[in-house]
């Protein structure tokens, strides 16, 4: 699997309504993208690259949930 794949299975991952689970798969997205270098855009469809954007520079995790969500509707 790819980095992109991961990450991007992660940001998935962390609309789980486990809490504990959904905040560890949204760190862990975040540090990979910076380990990589990535940007928003090079993870996400430039459709939703805004609303991933948002996610990552967020504190709350219930808005991060919501935004996610909007990615898969």
């Amino acid at each position: 699997m790819d980095i992109k794949s991961k990450i991007t299975k992660l940001l998935a991952l962390s609309t789980s309504p486990n809490e504990n689970e959904a905040k560890a798969a949204l760190l862990k997205a975040r540090q990979l993208m910076a380990e990589h270098k990535l940007q928003v855009s090079d993870v996400a469809p430039s459709e939703n690259a805004r609303l991933v954007q948002q996610l990552c520079s967020m504190q709350s995790l219930s808005k991060c949930k919501k935004l996610l969500k909007n990615l898969n509707p």
